[in-house]
Formats: structure tokens, sequence, C-alpha cells
């Protein structure tokens, strides 16, 4: 796993974030649970719209390959 992230790391930005996203997509149509907690927290924050919620998505797959080391 380790090695995977080395990998990624070494990729460029851009990229990164394209993959990224293309990540966050993934996760948000395979998991049920994830979809109603966005949905949840837009509605909270009274920013439920299909525009937001995309970026939403986008951005937390972003967000998590950012974290690799």
């Amino acid at each position: 796993m380790q090695l995977l992230l080395r990998l990624v790391a070494r990729l460029p930005l851009p990229l990164l974030h394209r993959i990224g996203a293309l990540l966050g997509w993934v996760v948000y149509l395979l998991s049920p649970r994830y979809r109603r907690m966005i949905a949840h927290n837009l509605d909270i924050a009274g920013l439920d719209s299909a525009r937001m919620r995309s970026a939403v998505v986008s951005e937390t797959g972003k967000a998590a390959l950012d974290l690799t080391p």
C-alpha cells in the first residue's frame, strides 16, 4: 500500500486532481451511505443543489488524494 501511495504522490497535481475527482464520484455512486451523508450535510447547510453536490463529491475525492505522502 505504501508503494502505491508513493507512486501516486509522484503524479503531477492536475492529474492527481482529475483522478481524485473521479475517485470521489466512484465512491459516491457505489456508497448509498456516503450519498445520504452528503445530502444530509448539504440540507443542513441550506445548499442542496446538484451543482453544489457535484462540487462536494469532486473536491472530497481530490482532498483524499492530496493526503498521500
